[in-house]
């Protein structure tokens, strides 16, 4: 049996007033209140319904108060003017007689009084209260009320409706069709303010933005407003998906349950919900429903046009400073070297023999002159840096001959600095060794060796004589890393995180001549080894010394420009700690490096979110408490960048209590570290990092071969092993979309006659971007084209045969040979 709702618990209050009441009377009284109701004087009890003569408004006695001497007069005179019908609901009826007594209860135009058996007024009925009881009532019923039973007063879009018309911000329901199902008031009143100027009727009228909403999640709305203020409102779509709007005559079943679940709102209990004078008509066919919600962002463009043109501004001041550099710099290029070669022609003994005070001032005026060009020479390196106009000379640089070179330049630098005849000896030992794996490596040579001479002579500066340094190059995975290791003076804790800021010189030297006069040395270097596509990190402490680590691409970028870590993460792991004091986590490093992980520190949050772009570390360490850019700040860019944003953040604070972790952050640490607790979190965390990386495989197959394809099987089977597959049929579209997505391989399924074989490949060739991948072949007639026709082009033998069917399994690996095959070429081409 269901129990419908008693009326009783949904009416508010009103004012009565009998119809001898005086206009000014109940004037007063709807300053606090809507409305009143005005009843007879005297009644018989059996005509209970009819004591009630109906509604006063304030509206409705604006009218009547416009009459003369109508303040004194009762209100008897003016029932038809001020007193509106309305209908009269016994308390004793239920829910399932409500409808036959006011049909019309559900709208906003049509109020209920309700009154007792006595006929006595008890107040009015509360609609929006009784309208969630009554789908309540329907669901306990049956979950999924037939909508062929379902009243129409109690229609879900209609419920919704009521439900926004409520809401003080504009609000539209429509179907995804673009079909308008209902427009609160405010929706009405905004677009009406915009509507006014013809130059804005098309872009602010609804059919527009209907059209327009139904591929869009979001759309900007311009017009102007009555006064001519320029006004923007947001259009944003919000699906109601667990809702469906169905056709006229329904077959289907609605569970009414998930109605209120479904609004992206929430209302207030008590909150009055007034229903909509426009009654939705469903469309022909069922369709999903959508909430379009109207929010004004004037005031948001408005900061945004002010932050934009600041930020212009900034811009350009960079700009005139970095072109007040470049012109200073070629400026002084010219009589600095006048200088330089005037000087060297004073040391020169064949000119003339010079006197000891002589050679000493020759020799200052050449250390200086040198020591300025050194200066001007980084400027301009810099501003264009800054500029973008530096570009690398790439190739392959044999790494111990650069290494030495790089430590004579020093020798030479040192020499020139000397303001008295140098001596080699009263320099540190030095060391340099290069693992057999990391003889070779891809950058320009001349780049490369500025950046080890700035690490080399940063380190000389800081050593003592009796103090040793060392250059130690090796390979990790997708990296040669050139380490530059020194016992000197070390680097204090407080400056470390300023050591790449330009036009700081933070980093001491052991005598004020060995000093950087700039500090732009190390600057340049870090911002050369990004633009090979590395970084440069360093640990140091305090009278034990410094360790610089130069991390450059073990392949060309160019070539295929995707992360090198991501092919060969599963053999090294890469851990990133942030945090602006090294001391405070040396132990966590300590740990990290006893657990056979590479460590790399960030001091400051521009450096983390630049390392982490950059090289794409297995976890990031990351303490909230940094000088420039906050630990917060570099969790939210993190997490916006899309190249960054799937990298675990373990928040690490050095209090013993845990904070509340934002959704961002995988897990939290307190230092110092338990060793236990931190390699169970890394565990779990690195989880799934030995797995197979995805590989992206360009697939050329060809729809003209006689045998069918076996485009089906291959798909199917690629994707299982969660690989990309980009399929093509020509080989235009085949260079162009290795363009776009950087393939690992590429996979030729062709069969026929060996010399269409070899014409085909010979075009194939041609194509530079195609040419350089391994390739991998599935018949014995095309492996033998491309090994001639590679041959014959002189290009290098990258052709992976699988000879056997595609979708046999390898006892081995136990993967399909086509696969293992696919990944034995990729790491060809990384």
């Amino acid at each position: 049996m269901v129990c419908y709702p008693n009326l009783r618990e949904f009416i508010r209050p009103v004012p009565v007033y009998p119809e001898s009441a005086r206009v000014a009377t109940v004037a007063e009284s709807l300053v606090d209140a809507d409305l009143a109701v005005v009843v007879r004087d005297h009644s018989p009890w059996k005509q209970r319904e009819r004591q009630v003569l109906g509604l006063v408004t304030a509206k409705r006695l604006l009218s009547v108060l416009k009459q003369a001497q109508a303040w004194d007069r009762p209100l008897s005179e003016f029932v038809e003017t001020a007193v509106e019908s309305v209908p009269v609901i016994p308390v004793d009826r239920g829910l399932d007689r409500l409808v036959a007594v006011a049909p019309d209860w559900y709208r906003s135009s049509v109020e209920a009084i309700v009154v007792d058996s006595e006929g006595i007024v008890l107040g009015l009925l509360d609609r929006p209260r009784l309208s969630v009881a009554a789908l309540a009532c329907f669901d306990s019923l049956d979950n999924s009320l037939p909508l062929e039973r379902l009243p129409p007063e109690y229609s879900p879009v209609n419920f919704i409706a009521r439900l926004l018309d409520r809401l003080p911000f504009p609000c539209q329901l429509q179907t995804a069709s673009g079909e308008v199902l209902s427009q609160n008031r405010t929706w009405h009143h905004c677009w009406e303010s915009l509507n006014d100027r013809d130059e804005t009727a098309e872009t602010c009228s609804p059919d527009v933005f209907n059209t327009l909403l139904r591929d869009r999640d979001t759309y900007i709305c311009s017009g102007r407003t009555k006064t001519g203020d320029r006004q923007l409102w947001q259009l944003i779509r919000v699906s109601l998906s667990d809702l469906a709007v169905a056709p006229a005559q329904p077959k289907s079943q609605i569970a009414l349950a998930t109605l209120s679940a479904s609004l992206p709102l929430s209302t207030a209990a008590g909150v009055a919900i007034p229903s909509c004078n426009q009654v939705p008509s469903p469309p022909d066919e069922p369709d999903a429903l959508w909430l379009i919600c109207a929010r004004d962002v004037t005031d948001t463009s408005q900061h945004a046009r002010e932050l934009t043109a600041k930020n212009a501004d900034l811009v350009h001041l960079d700009r005139l400073k970095t072109e007040l550099l470049t012109c200073v710099s070629h400026e002084l290029k010219t009589p600095l070297t006048a200088l330089l070669g005037l000087s060297n022609l004073l040391r020169n003994p064949n000119l003339g023999t010079l006197n000891e005070r002589q050679a000493k001032y020759a020799r200052l005026i050449y250390r200086s002159s040198r020591e300025m060009m050194t200066v001007v020479n980084q400027l301009c390196d810099l501003t264009q840096l800054e500029k973008g106009e530096l570009t690398l000379n790439r190739q392959r640089v044999d790494v111990r001959e650069c290494g030495q070179i790089a430590y004579q330049q020093v020798l030479q630098l040192c020499d020139l600095e000397s303001s008295k005849p140098f001596d080699c000896s009263i320099l540190p030992p030095f060391s340099l060794h290069v693992a057999p794996e990391a003889e070779t490596v891809v950058a320009d040579r001349s780049r490369l060796g500025q950046i080890l001479t700035a690490l080399l002579l940063n380190a000389v500066q800081r050593t003592p004589t009796d103090g040793e340094i060392e250059l130690r190059v090796e390979r990790w995975n997708g990296w040669i890393a050139f380490v530059v290791k020194d016992t000197g003076i070390g680097i204090r804790a407080d400056v470390q995180p300023f050591v790449f800021q330009s036009y700081q010189r933070v980093v001491e030297a052991l005598t004020l001549e060995n000093a950087d006069p700039t500090g732009l040395g190390l600057v340049l270097a870090q911002r050369l080894a990004r633009l090979h596509g590395g970084e440069i990190d360093f640990t140091s402490k305090e009278r034990y010394g410094s360790q610089f680590t130069l991390l450059l691409p073990a392949r060309d970028r160019d070539a295929r420009p995707s992360n090198p870590l991501t092919a060969e993460r599963r053999n090294l792991r890469f851990i990133l700690v942030v945090d602006g004091d090294s001391e405070r986590v040396e132990t966590l490093i300590s740990v990290l490096r006893d657990d056979n992980y590479r460590v790399l520190l960030a001091r400051s949050g521009p450096e983390a979110l630049a390392k982490a772009r950059q090289l794409q570390p297995h976890a990031i360490f990351l303490n909230p408490m940094l000088p420039i850019l906050s630990g917060w700040d570099v969790l939210t860019l993190l997490k916006a960048d899309a190249n960054t944003r799937d990298l675990p953040v373990i928040l690490i604070s050095d209090t013993d209590t845990r904070p509340t972790l934002p959704k961002t952050v995988e897990a939290w640490m307190g230092l110092p570290v338990d060793r236990t607790v931190l390699t169970q979190t890394l565990d779990r965390l690195l989880a799934t990092s030995n797995a197979e990386p995805p590989l992206t495989v360009l697939w050329l197959n060809l729809g003209d071969t006689d045998r069918p394809s076996l485009s089906g099987d291959l798909d199917r089977l690629f994707h299982q092993h969660h690989c990309r597959v980009v399929e093509v049929d020509d080989l235009e579209q085949a260079d162009i979309l290795a363009k776009v997505w950087k393939p690992d391989v590429v996979l030729l399924d062709r069969t026929g006659p060996l010399d269409d074989s070899i014409q085909y490949l010979e075009q194939f060739v041609r194509h530079r971007s195609l040419a350089r991948l391994p390739l991998v072949t599935l018949d014995t007639t095309t492996t033998a084209a491309a090994n001639r026709v590679f041959g014959e082009c002189d290009r290098p033998l990258r052709v992976f045969p699988c000879l056997t069917a595609p979708d046999t399994i390898s006892e081995e690996s136990g993967l399909p040979v086509v696969l293992e095959v696919v990944r034995i070429a990729a790491k060809f081409q990384q």
